[in-house]
C-alpha cells in the first residue's frame, strides 16, 4: 500500500498512526484497526504538500503533525494542510530536520542553521542559530532531547548542544569518530550514541552530563 518503496523517513505519532515518508511518492499514514486491517491515507503535492520527497517528519503534542521537504515545511492539522517557506520567515527551504518539542515549540534544521519556532502553528517568533552565533555548521541534521534536557544537534562540522541558551560544541578533538554527524540516541545515565560517517568507527559514546 506506500505510494513508493523509497522510504526516507518514519515516524509513529500519539494515536498509534505510522507516517512513512517517500522519495517522489509523497506521505503515507497507516492506522491499524483492531481487526489487523489497515487504513493508508496518502498526502502528496495534490493534497497541499510543498513537494512529494519528505526529508523529515515530526508529531507534535498537540497531534499536529509536520512534513519537511525540499521545498518547505507542511503541517498537517485534521486533516488540512498549510505549508510555510523562507517568504514566511525560514532561513531556508531545505528542511532536513524537525524536533517537536513538549512545550509545543518546533526545531527545525536546514543547511542554513538552525530555527526554533514558537507561539503556535503559525510562530509568532521565529529564532535561527547559526555558525556564527557559536553553532558547530550551518549544516543541521538529526536531533535529539535528552533526560536532562539539552537539545543535541548534529551539523557537518561536529556536535552541538544547547543548554540554558548557551552552545557548547564537541568535535573529534574531544573524541568523536568523525566531524559529520548523521544519528543521534540518548540512553539513559547520561549517554547519547552517536553515528557518524566515519570509515573506522561507525558511532560514538559521549558521556552528556
Amino acid at each position: 500500500g506506500l505510494s513508493s518503496d523509497a522510504t526516507t523517513t518514519v515516524v509513529e505519532d500519539a494515536v498509534g498512526t505510522l507516517w512513512v515518508g517517500t522519495s517522489g511518492g509523497g506521505l503515507n499514514g497507516f492506522k491499524m484497526a483492531e481487526t489487523g486491517a489497515a487504513t493508508v491515507k496518502t498526502y502528496s503535492v495534490r493534497n497541499g504538500l510543498l513537494s512529494d520527497v519528505i526529508l523529515s517528519l515530526a508529531a507534535a503534542p498537540n497531534g499536529d503533525f509536520w512534513v519537511g521537504t525540499p521545498d518547505g515545511l507542511s503541517r498537517i492539522s485534521r486533516g488540512a494542510v498549510t505549508s510555510f517557506t523562507s517568504a514566511d520567515g525560514l532561513p531556508d527551504d531545505f528542511i532536513r530536520s524537525l524536533l517537536a518539542d513538549a512545550d509545543g515549540s518546533l526545531w527545525i534544521g536546514t543547511r542554513r542553521g538552525l530555527t526554533h519556532w514558537t507561539g503556535g502553528p503559525h510562530a509568532t517568533h521565529i529564532q535561527t542559530y547559526t555558525q556564527a552565533t557559536g553553532l558547530g555548521s550551518d549544516l543541521v541534521g538529526a536531533m535529539a532531547r535528552d533526560a536532562a534536557g539539552d537539545l543535541w544537534v548534529a551539523t557537518f562540522s561536529g556536535l552541538s548542544r544547547l543548554r540554558g541558551g548557551t552552545i557548547e560544541n564537541y568535535t573529534t578533538a574531544n573524541g568523536l569518530s568523525s566531524n559529520v554527524i548523521t544519528a543521534l540516541l540518548p540512553r539513559g545515565n547520561g549517554i547519547l550514541l552517536i553515528g557518524s560517517n566515519a570509515v573506522d568507527r561507525k558511532s560514538t559514546r559521549l558521556n552528556s552530563s
